[in-house]
């Protein structure tokens, strides 16, 4: 098994297929896959794990900025708090196996260096940034946009 670490924005330029993530290795419909098919420049990085030469499974960070509501209410119309993120996927047949720990752990180990704070969109997240040693903050989405839980 071998996890390679490159910027997303390799994505469209190196030997990853961007087109074979978006379509097996992305859940349905989610922000990360129409991004990938629409070929929208994203920035950050993705360790892309693989078996035997398959692609099964990934994890991500790309810089996030959540607004600051408390700098607004004082004036501060754009002000924004600025996170990395964290999200990942495993196909079904490597779930429970640890493929989603080892790619976060090679994020963690290239971009979370100086800031080990991520915002994390799914509980599942919480717990695998938690093992990589990270500090996750959990977000939901809302009718304005997602907003801390």
């Amino acid at each position: 098994m071998k996890c390679t670490i490159i910027t997303n924005e390799s994505l469209y330029t190196g030997s990853h297929n961007r087109n074979w993530i978006a379509g097996r290795l992305c859940k349905p419909g989610s922000d990360f896959q129409r991004r990938l098919i629409a070929g929208e420049a994203i920035d950050g990085f993705i360790a892309i794990v693989e078996d035997f030469g398959e692609m099964i499974g990934w994890a991500r960070t790309e810089p996030w900025a959540e607004p600051d509501v408390e700098a607004r209410a004082a004036g501060f119309p754009t002000a924004m708090l600025h996170w990395n993120t964290l999200e990942a996927f495993v196909v079904q047949d490597y779930r429970g196996r640890g493929i989603a720990t080892f790619a976060a752990a090679g994020l963690r180990a290239v971009s979370f260096l100086d800031d080990p704070t991520a915002a994390v969109f799914s509980p599942s997240m919480m717990l695998l940034a938690k093992k990589v040693g990270l500090m996750p903050t959990l977000f939901r989405e809302q009718a304005e946009g997602w907003v801390r839980a």
